[in-house]
């Protein structure tokens, strides 16, 4: 195996690794934050059905003041 292969094979392995804790029957919604120099965002997610519950920004405009 490549080194190229190794490399994509070890990322994958680290990418999939927090989304299996979640994919559990009892499980919670998760909170995903975002922190940059300017905005932060948040975002809660339903890993089981795959979608975004809510989501909220400091761009947006109710936020921002």
């Amino acid at each position: 195996m490549s080194k190229l292969k190794k490399d994509a094979a070890r990322f994958e392995r680290r990418r999939n690794r927090s989304k299996t804790l979640y994919k559990t029957a009892d499980s919670r919604h998760r909170l995903c934050v975002y922190r940059s120099n300017q905005n932060i965002e948040a975002q809660i997610i339903d890993d089981i059905k795959g979608v975004t519950i809510v989501s909220a920004s400091t761009i947006d405009k109710e936020l921002k003041n």
